[in-house]
């Protein structure tokens, strides 16, 4: 299992990492102030300044499911612990998303890594690569632009103000991923292929 590091520990006593399907995660996320994906109201300047939701995240459960929308603020650290397929809207990552021990199979429209880390490795105790991941991991994104409140003609802003298309990883953080070594990067073609085929024939 993971054990907390003491620069990340969260304030509370909660075990560290939070874990994707743990309710308590996603606690008060959904229409927090803070979540860059929900529609905020702000009065008021420097210390006077009063920030009012205007429109929230509305999850059918207590945990990211189809069609969800998901943030991941700066002071948290999520294990991805679940193997069952998810298909969601947008991922915002200011904190980490680790990816370890678990399959991943994950379809989104736009995963923006808004100063946050999207690990896909054997990792620690602690949280650090240490080598291969070794289960099946596949993300796929898929163009379906829905409802962004940071939206620039329907194009969503990242945090550098550079416009994202959907479909897209925004990396604005870090990525790391190591996978298993394969035995062949790449094959020679064993006849031409011409545009328009539906299929080839590799060297074998």
């Amino acid at each position: 299992s993971l054990e907390a590091p003491p620069e990340t520990a969260p304030a509370s006593n909660r075990p560290w990492p939070w874990l994707w399907s743990d309710p308590l995660t996603w606690a008060n996320l959904t229409n927090s102030t803070r979540n860059p994906l929900n529609t905020i109201s702000t009065k008021g300047t420097g210390l006077e300044v009063v920030r009012t939701l205007v429109r929230g995240q509305a999850w059918e459960r207590d945990v990211p499911s189809d069609g969800d929308s998901v943030w991941i603020p700066w002071y948290a650290d999520v294990l991805w612990d679940r193997n069952a397929s998810l298909r969601v809207n947008r991922i915002v990552v200011e904190g980490t998303l680790m990816v370890n021990a678990s399959d991943m199979d994950l379809t989104a429209n736009v995963i923006e890594l808004k100063g946050g880390k999207l690990v896909v490795a054997q990792l620690d105790a602690r949280g650090n690569v240490v080598g291969e991941y070794n289960h099946s991991c596949q993300i796929t994104l898929a163009p379906n632009f829905d409802y962004n409140p940071r939206d620039d003609g329907g194009i969503p802003l990242s945090t550098t103000g550079m416009k994202i298309l959907p479909a897209t990883l925004g990396v604005y953080g870090e990525l790391k991923i190591r996978g298993r070594k394969v035995s062949h990067a790449w094959v020679r073609l064993s006849e031409t292929a011409y545009a328009g085929n539906l299929s080839i024939v590799l060297d074998t």
